[in-house]
């Protein structure tokens, strides 16, 4: 089977779309504005490390997402000379640990990876 070409503003799709069972499914509205939500805070704190730089605001949060959920590869790789501090300042605190593992939560209920009503893939 040939797997589906994902666009670059469907980062959280390519990361968490690991089901080939269920075909067609959906991030909801609700996750999408959490994706967009944790996408902006993310550039936020991008243009505060990187101000000079030209930021790709998708390929960026999906960095930091897949540092802070644990996906094998992430901000850590310092793809740019500054994804370093950029890391660094993500993970102070807890707040942007738990707005990925609930983004993650949802984008994994929404496509059907598990079933949110009883937790099982």
């Amino acid at each position: 089977m040939i797997g589906r070409r994902y666009g670059s503003s469907e980062w959280l799709e390519f990361l968490c779309d690991a089901d080939p069972r269920v075909d067609g499914a959906e991030l909801s509205a609700e996750t999408v504005a959490m994706r967009d939500t944790f996408t902006r805070r993310i550039a936020e704190i991008a243009a505060e490390v990187a101000p000079d730089e030209d930021i790709d605001d998708d390929d960026t949060a999906c960095l930091a997402f897949a540092s802070l959920v644990g996906h094998g590869f992430g901000l850590w790789e310092y793809r740019l000379h500054w994804h370093g501090a950029l890391q660094e300042r993500i993970l102070i605190g807890t707040a942007l640990l738990r707005m990925a593992e609930d983004l993650e939560y949802a984008a994994m209920s929404d496509l059907g990876y598990f079933d949110p009503e009883t937790e099982e893939t």
